[in-house]
């Protein structure tokens, strides 16, 4: 829906003011999205105990987390400063990272579901069965995604980049993205492992 709605903006006019005012909409829709069916499901309250645990068991992730926020934020100021023809570039090839970045994240939510499942059963063979499968998997994802995101990059760049020389600046960075899209994904599947093991 983001990037659609940057292409819609661009065209009418908007510019780079248009991509930021659709980033602001798709925020505020996912917010009220998310509070709607939330209202009858989770009631809030705060316990210091548990909070404690729960952080234990999440911290590293927090830390990644905060990094790799900050480090996207100190991009975007720097690209930002550069120039708006390059901005507009690299705001709509992070459209397409943040959507690899968060189906990649799924999946390695999925490989903690399920070799957790395999340990808590004590049972060698099934972990052993199931640690295989969920690799296999992974590279079977990995490799498709990445595919079918430089297929989709290829041929969507020249209607969300109207600029020629925005659209040459974004066909550079395809080659970045596709790394990046690899190792994303391998780096979900390992942290995941890795928070298993802690």
């Amino acid at each position: 829906m983001n990037a659609i709605l940057d292409f819609l903006f661009v065209s009418l006019g908007f510019k780079i003011i248009g991509v930021a005012i659709a980033t602001v909409i798709i925020e505020i829709l996912n917010m009220i999205i998310l509070i709607y069916y939330c209202k009858n499901i989770i009631k809030l309250k705060f316990d210091k105990y548990i909070a404690k645990e729960q952080f234990k068991l999440i911290k590293y992730n927090v830390y990644e987390r905060l990094f790799k926020r900050g480090s996207n934020f100190i991009l975007n100021v720097i690209v930002s400063r550069i120039g708006s023809v390059q901005y507009a570039a690299h705001l709509i090839v992070m459209q397409f990272i943040d959507l690899i970045n968060n189906f990649l994240h799924g999946t390695g939510i999925g490989t903690q579901t399920i070799i957790a499942t395999a340990i808590g059963s004590e049972d060698n063979k099934k972990i052993e069965i199931s640690t295989k499968m969920v690799d296999k998997l992974n590279k079977k994802i990995v490799y498709i995604t990445t595919f079918i995101i430089g297929i989709l990059l290829i041929v969507s760049l020249p209607y969300f980049l109207v600029e020629k020389e925005s659209l040459i600046i974004g066909y550079k960075l395809l080659t970045f993205v596709l790394i990046d899209c690899c190792l994303t994904g391998f780096y979900h599947y390992y942290v995941s492992l890795f928070q298993i093991l802690l």
